[in-house]
């Protein structure tokens, strides 16, 4: 009969991952990323995921006041028809929401923000601001194609295109692993 083998204490080494992870995504991006932890029931922080997350909920910038360094160039310098554009949210998820983050790895993401000192005119004439979107910029690494979608977005798309957002970022993040710095 083999002998079964008492189960590992759960040292503060045992949640590094989890808490380096909680601190460069979770914590900027708003999202309790504990779910994907082996022990969601007893977090490194000490509060339960449904806490975590309200905490988080509640400090997390909106995603339309972030202001990237630089810009990125729509499209593809090389190739034109490399820019795509969705009137929705909806309609841009529904066409690259589940796509591969291998083949299809996002390095940079802009919400853009209609600045209305920039639309004075066009505000005293009665037309209204443009509406808010999304940039994303891609690698398709199989095939060396880099492109851009745009997608028109609202305040209420926030929450799921940050959840989106998260998920890209953490994937982005393994590739980079060693040579991040991690918290404990």
């Amino acid at each position: 009969m083999a002998r079964r083998r008492p189960p590992h204490p759960v040292t503060l080494a045992h949640y590094a991952p989890h808490i380096a992870l909680c601190a460069l995504l979770g914590l900027a991006a708003g999202i309790c990323l504990t779910q994907h932890h082996p022990h969601p029931d007893k977090p490194a922080c000490g509060r339960t995921a449904k806490e975590q997350h309200m905490t988080e909920q509640a400090t997390a910038v909106p995603l339309w006041k972030i202001d990237h360094p630089y810009y990125c160039a729509e499209g593809n310098y090389y190739r034109n028809g490399n820019h795509l554009t969705y009137d929705s949210w909806t309609d841009f998820h529904a066409e690259w929401g589940a796509l591969d983050p291998d083949y299809n790895l996002v390095f940079r993401w802009d919400w853009q923000r209609a600045n209305p000192a920039d639309y004075a005119y066009e505000l005293e004439q009665g037309e209204k601001l443009p509406a808010d979107t999304l940039q994303v910029f891609w690698v398709l690494q199989r095939k060396a194609i880099l492109r851009s979608t745009e997608c028109t977005v609202t305040e209420a798309d926030e929450p799921a295109v940050r959840a989106w957002l998260t998920e890209r970022a953490a994937h982005m993040r393994l590739l980079w692993e060693p040579l991040l710095p991690t918290t404990a």
